[in-house]
């Protein structure tokens, strides 16, 4: 019995061994690799979705869909009116002393018929969505190119031309010789919008139908350009027009969701584009150059939609009619307000949409200019 109870101490002894920590380290290998290929793994996830954030990137930026990094190695789905205008300003122009200004709405004001108005030789420097900073920085830039002031320079305003909420450009900011000349706009909203961008989901998918396009060459049929002097010609549209099949309702139905939406928060005109707008004002009143600021009108039906579905609408107009006679006025400037066409006897059928007026109701304004800033009279308000 002694040496079975000895046996069987003995056995406890060994089951409650206790292992050393090198013979535990040895008999059952820690975590640590299991740890560094889950480390290894997600550095691999992030380096691959890193690398693919910057092949979005890159793709974005050399095809430039949006005409907003200056890029110009596609052509983009946008027209790039600012750049295209340089080009032509640039080249064209030795002859011009004159100007128009505004947005796409004064892109049918035909430099020839101003011409055979105001004795001068016009350029239409209208541009997409264009608002004071792209104004000054195109006057700037004539006189920058040209070493010569303007005689005259035609502003065509609206509302939405000081959009307070309103980004600057980015096809603005992307042209070197446009931002050089306007560096006091560069404090507006918007400045980084572009790059923060880049990366967006909708500009990528535009890139690719733009390459897919490009690849299978598929070449878009050209839906409008510009005269060498600057003058809109709406191609596709001009052979609807022509045969019928062009959707009028459809155009201003887009243009009444469009400005209802702009409306809707409008609570203010933008002190910097007014301040942008003063100076503009100053500089010409400087060089010398003739004034005229007019209002570009409305298609009857958005304005009446307007005034029905917003309140802001009728304020803003009413703000920025107060502001832009009074600061004409005041640097001895012709101001016309135009946006009911009863004004200039325009009619509501030579519209191609809801703001853009064709060449039919654009003479008749530049006849209606002539006549105010020729007639005796400085300033009125319609």
């Amino acid at each position: 019995m002694p040496m079975v109870s000895q046996i069987e101490t003995s056995i406890d002894r060994n089951i409650d061994f206790e292992p050393s920590q090198s013979c535990r380290r040895s008999a059952f290998p820690s975590g640590r690799p299991k740890m560094d290929t889950a480390r290894g793994f997600c550095q691999q996830v992030v380096t691959l979705g890193v690398l693919g954030l910057l092949c979005v990137a890159t793709l974005n930026f050399l095809v430039d869909p949006y005409a907003q990094y200056g890029s110009r190695f596609v052509a983009p789905v946008v027209q790039p009116s600012r750049a295209e205008k340089v080009d032509l300003l640039s080249v064209e122009s030795s002859d011009y002393d004159s100007m128009v200004v505004g947005s796409s709405r004064v892109m049918k004001l035909e430099p020839n018929c101003l011409n055979e108005k105001f004795g001068s030789v016009f350029f239409n420097a209208g541009v997409n969505h264009g608002k004071p900073e792209d104004y000054l920085a195109l006057k700037r830039l004539f006189s920058t190119i040209h070493g010569r002031t303007l005689k005259t320079l035609v502003i065509g305003v609206d509302e939405v031309s000081f959009l307070a909420d309103a980004t600057i450009d980015a096809r603005l900011i992307s042209h070197p010789q446009l931002v050089s000349q306007v560096h006091e706009a560069l404090s507006l909203p918007g400045r980084f919008l572009r790059w923060q961008q880049l990366l967006g989901w909708q500009q990528t998918i535009a890139s690719i139908k733009t390459l897919e396009a490009l690849w299978g060459n598929r070449a878009a049929n050209l839906k409008q350009s510009f005269q060498r002097d600057g003058l809109l010609i709406y191609h596709e549209r001009e052979r609807q027009l022509a045969d019928g099949s062009y959707d009028f309702g459809a155009a201003i139905e887009y243009n009444k969701l469009e400005y209802v939406s702009l409306m809707q928060n409008y609570g203010s005109l933008s002190s910097k584009r007014m301040e942008l707008f003063r100076l503009l004002l100053a500089e010409c009143q400087l060089d010398g150059t003739e004034v005229i600021v007019f209002t570009t009108p409305l298609h009857p039906a958005l304005r009446t939609h307007l005034l029905a579905q917003t309140d802001t609408y009728l304020e803003r107009h009413k703000e920025m009619i107060g502001f832009v006679s009074a600061e004409t006025n005041a640097y001895g400037g012709h101001f016309v307000d135009l946006t009911s066409l009863d004004i200039f006897n325009g009619n509501a059928d030579d519209f191609v949409d809801g703001i853009h007026p064709l060449e039919a109701n654009t003479r008749k304004i530049i006849d209606r200019l002539w006549r105010q800033s020729r007639g005796g009279r400085r300033h009125a308000v319609q």
